[in-house]
């Protein structure tokens, strides 16, 4: 006879096992081989938990793509509102400080941003000074002190505490103590 069975659990070890046997025609025997359950299943359940681990990667892959394709739009809409929000508040807080507030691009050294207070302190408008460098808003030679101060800045990367005079261009001649950061 050929056949096998599982038991309930080993009276040596209380493990269940299956057990295979087989009859040797030619002999007088019957072999008897048994394996612990979890033993003989070990690969399966291994390659088992391997796949459901994918599948469940792959199945949140998908839904997070499916679900950022149709929100992403919207999303996008309501971080530009956002970021215009944010930004008009910032505007508002810089134009009321009572200090000139001015930025300028790092690259071209074009001015960016200019508060009222720097509008009242250099005597012209932020529209007359956003968009152009130093040259196009200063005398010649206040422009290449403040071209020349600027250079020194960005090859320091460190901030600089500066007091003197400087030139404005409807304002004459003013006295200021400036922080200047990179």
């Amino acid at each position: 006879p050929t056949g096998f069975y599982l038991t309930r659990g080993s009276n040596i070890n209380g493990v269940r096992r299956l057990i295979s046997y087989r009859k040797i025609e030619s002999l007088p025997l019957i072999v008897q081989v048994s394996l612990a359950q979890h033993e003989l299943f070990e690969e399966y359940s291994f390659d088992r938990l391997i796949y459901y681990i994918v599948a469940s990667v792959l199945t949140v892959i998908i839904l997070l793509t499916i679900g950022f394709g149709t929100t992403r739009k919207r999303n996008f809409a309501l971080l530009e509102v956002e970021r215009d929000r944010s930004q008009q508040f910032l505007h508002t807080i810089l134009d009321h400080v009572p200090v000139p507030i001015f930025v300028k691009d790092a690259k071209e050294l074009r001015y960016v941003l200019v508060n009222q207070a720097s509008e009242k302190f250099w005597g012209i408008s932020r529209a007359e000074m956003i968009g152009k460098t130093s040259h196009e808003v200063f005398p010649e030679k206040e422009a290449d002190l403040i071209a020349a101060r600027d250079g020194k800045l960005l090859q320091s990367d460190q901030s600089v505490f500066d007091e003197r005079q400087i030139v404005t261009p409807r304002n004459g001649v003013r006295s200021i103590v400036s922080k200047r950061l990179v």
